[in-house]
């Protein structure tokens, strides 16, 4: 009776560390913040704190506004008071480095062109000790719908590739990687969140293989303002897989087999 009772334990227990391992381990939807305040300082819903930009540079940091995201926060610079050529960024420190299994990273970016060039938004899921990042660039001073893919220092270099918004839109665009640290693999899906379902405007691509190293342990957003155009990052959220717990259960239970 023991045994089955031993093993119900482990189930539950099991149960419980696959729920909370395949749960969020970042999320951020701004709300944390001010409106009007600056992003350093913020504290997102999962206890990470927001400083300032560390990939390249050292520029502004952006603001917290209402007017950005889908739940009436998120960041980004306001035009009012930005030159032509502003750059504003932060970055965040996830308070762990990922070494293995696989990462899921949903985020949104939106940007607001109104035919002038130089406007670019740009998340990076950044390794900060091997100097390798992942990242999407929406940006308007290339080809109309534009958003450029980079897997950077080391790997196999930018590719770019149209998603259907032209620069004439106004859009939230909705991006998720799916990182496999273990094999380095990069896929990435993509979609208008006013109109998801449009297959014009949405799509997957394999970007390919990182050359590695690549131990990601920081998030990054940066942007490059003009005076008349805007851009907001928004809801960013990362989600380990919890495969290492799944090998875990498969062991606890097996081990238990025998000892019956």
């Amino acid at each position: 009776m023991n045994r089955y009772r031993s093993l119900s334990v482990v189930i539950a227990v099991v149960a419980a560390l696959a729920s909370s391992a395949s749960a969020q381990f970042f999320s951020e939807d701004f709300s944390g913040g001010a409106d009007g305040g600056l992003v350093s300082g913020v504290t997102s819903q999962t206890g990470q704190t927001w400083g300032a930009f560390t990939l390249f540079g050292s520029y502004s940091g952006l603001s917290v506004d209402d007017q950005y995201g889908l739940d009436g926060n998120g960041s980004g610079n306001l035009a009012a008071g930005s030159t032509a050529g502003t750059f504003f960024g932060n970055s965040v420190p996830l308070g762990q480095t990922f070494t293995s299994g696989s990462l899921t990273l949903d985020f949104e970016i939106y940007t607001l062109f109104s035919g002038t060039s130089g406007t670019m938004s740009v998340l990076w899921l950044h390794d900060s000790v091997n100097g390798g990042a992942i990242s999407v660039n929406r940006q308007n001073n290339g080809p109309v719908g534009q958003d450029d893919l980079t897997i950077a220092a080391p790997g196999p270099g930018e590719q770019t590739f149209s998603t259907g918004i032209t620069d004439s839109n106004a859009t939230t665009m909705h991006y998720t990687f799916e990182v496999n640290l273990d094999t380095l693999n990069v896929d990435l899906s993509y979609f208008d969140v006013s109109d998801p379902n449009n297959g014009a405007s949405s799509g997957t691509i394999n970007i390919g293989t990182i050359d590695g190293p690549f131990q990601p342990d920081t998030i990054q957003i940066w942007g490059r303002s003009s005076t008349s155009n805007f851009q907001g990052w928004d809801n960013i959220v990362l989600t380990p897989e919890p495969a290492s717990v799944v090998l875990l259960s498969a062991g606890a239970l097996l081990a238990l087999r025998r000892r019956r």
